[in-house]
């Protein structure tokens, strides 16, 4: 089972560990983890923490968007995760 943020739990249908995300011109290993549950448009992806911090992730609470630093300290700007 996976704890959520809001503290209830989800079930894997499934996990892929082949999957590459890419963002920009760079391109990142993820595992995806499957879940079933309803759909929230304001939460389309949940991030996990490994990820983030490949990404060198900096969240942004108050402005509600996150930046991902890449090589030669290049910004790319990803608004409505929060």
């Amino acid at each position: 089972s996976i704890r959520l943020a809001d503290r209830s739990f989800q079930y894997p249908v499934g996990i892929d560990e082949t999957m590459l995300v890419e963002v920009g011109k760079f391109t990142f290993p993820a595992d995806f983890v499957i879940l079933e549950m309803e759909e929230d448009s304001k939460v389309p992806l949940i991030l996990g923490r490994p990820f983030l911090h490949t990404a060198d992730a900096v969240i942004h609470v108050k402005e509600k968007n996150s930046t991902l630093e890449l090589e030669l300290n290049e910004l790319l700007s990803i608004s409505n995760l929060l």
